[in-house]
């Protein structure tokens, strides 16, 4: 079954796919390979030629970052138009369940590429939830944007289909929506308030818990719930206490083992990946590569020749 904040699904729909794929131009990469479900990251390249097209209704909100090429492009919601000029670092909201009519003007590039993200609105419920210090009803709505400058979308953007076409494991994908969810609602005069760091005992149980499950598909969800706190909560009281994000802590207790196996194992190069949580060794492999400056089989190697 689809997790939920509030009575509200936090996967995305596959609807948001259809949509983008039912609008002009060609899709380049997106985290289908990655198989995650708490969002969904595509690459795509836009013509800015062309008649006025319709960008479908989604069930998500909808994050667009313009990642090359600019021009101007013009909406309607209704029967007047408006423009806003798009360059590289630009973005725009969609709320859910809203048709966009778009087409292009003048435009410097024959193409764009661009990153569309599309968030579940479960996850903007439970932000709004928790930043408006629990007020009665979900924060459903979703926001719009024509155009916005905002270096943490594009940024995060950028994050997210590289780490998808590593193979980063679901709970990337958790943490990265639930920060842009909370991002949205904060923007929008949510406000963040003071972070007290978890307790010595929360954390011990907190740890205990990644370095059990260090081999599974660790969720988001599941930490908060060891930790006794909420979802949107635990990565920021998290943080506080470790100066580490939880998926950056996780990942480096992997890495941790990864190298007292490698090192000192006879296990397999996939053996290993397993052990250490990754899907697979390709992902596993960009890891190591990551953390150390060598291949999984190199590390070995050099501590053999030690």
């Amino acid at each position: 079954m689809p997790a939920t904040a509030l009575g509200v699904e936090q996967y995305y729909s596959k609807d948001s796919v259809a949509s983008l794929h039912a609008q002009p131009g060609r899709l380049l990469r997106s985290s289908a390979t990655a198989g995650w479900r708490s969002l969904h990251v595509a690459e795509w390249v836009c013509p800015t030629r062309g008649d006025p097209f319709d960008a479908p209704a989604t069930r998500d909100q909808t994050l667009v970052s313009f990642l090359q090429g600019s021009g101007t492009l013009e909406a309607s919601r209704g029967r007047h138009w408006s423009s806003a000029y798009r360059g590289v670092g630009s973005s725009g909201l969609t709320a859910p369940g809203e048709l966009d009519r778009l087409r292009w003007g003048p435009s410097e590039s024959s193409e764009v590429r661009a990153a569309y993200i599309y968030l579940p609105v479960g996850w903007l419920a439970a932000a709004g939830h928790e930043f408006h210090h629990r007020r009665s009803g979900p924060i459903t709505s979703g926001y719009s944007r024509l155009c916005l400058e905002d270096a943490l979308i594009h940024s995060t953007a950028l994050a997210l289909l590289n780490q998808a076409a590593s193979g980063a494991p679901e709970l990337y994908a958790e943490a990265a929506a639930a920060f842009l969810a909370a991002h949205l609602v904060a923007c929008d005069g949510g406000g963040s308030g003071v972070v007290t760091p978890l307790a010595a005992r929360r954390m011990e149980q907190v740890i205990d818990y990644m370095r059990t499950h260090i081999g599974e598909a660790v969720r988001l969800a599941d930490l908060a719930s060891v930790a006794g706190v909420s979802l949107f909560y635990f990565s920021r009281a998290f943080k506080a206490a470790t100066g580490t994000p939880p998926v950056a802590y996780l990942t480096s207790m992997r890495m941790r083992l990864a190298q007292e196996l490698l090192t000192g194992s006879e296990l397999s190069i996939s053996q290993i990946a397993s052990r250490c949580g990754y899907l697979s060794t390709s992902s596993f492999s960009s890891a190591v590569q990551k953390r150390f400056g060598a291949s999984p089989l190199a590390l070995r190697g050099r501590s053999r020749r030690q």
